[in-house]
């Protein structure tokens, strides 16, 4: 189990928000429209109701989409669904960063071929 997710869930047991990293792997910090004790109370409340496990959480850092589905499985004291987003779901990878820039290149060069037309 990452060390992270164990942070989390010592934070969930003891009823205390965990650390700064965590808060962000977990999208309690970034969620849209919830503030960070809705969605570390949302996280507790199904993890003490078992509506999801431990290894599901772990498997879930850093995942919006997982934890927002994790969250979401039953009612939650909030009344409302949520979504959550982490600091990681926007980011992307070398690869991926250089494919973008690749094509916004030929984006570029075709417009420019476009204009001198």
């Amino acid at each position: 189990m990452n060390p992270t997710t164990k942070t989390l869930i010592d934070g969930i047991y003891m009823d205390i928000i965990p650390s700064q990293g965590a808060c962000m792997d977990f999208g309690i910090v970034n969620s849209i429209n919830n503030d960070p004790v809705s969605v570390f109370g949302a996280l507790q409340w199904g993890l003490k109701r078992e509506m999801f496990t431990n290894n599901e959480l772990d498997e879930a850092l850093g995942n919006g989409v997982a934890l927002t589905e994790l969250v979401n499985r039953g009612a939650n004291p909030y009344g409302t669904k949520m979504v959550i987003i982490t600091m990681w779901d926007n980011m992307t990878t070398p690869e991926e960063d250089e494919y973008y820039e690749e094509q916004e290149e030929l984006r570029l060069y075709a417009e420019a071929d476009e204009q001198e037309k």
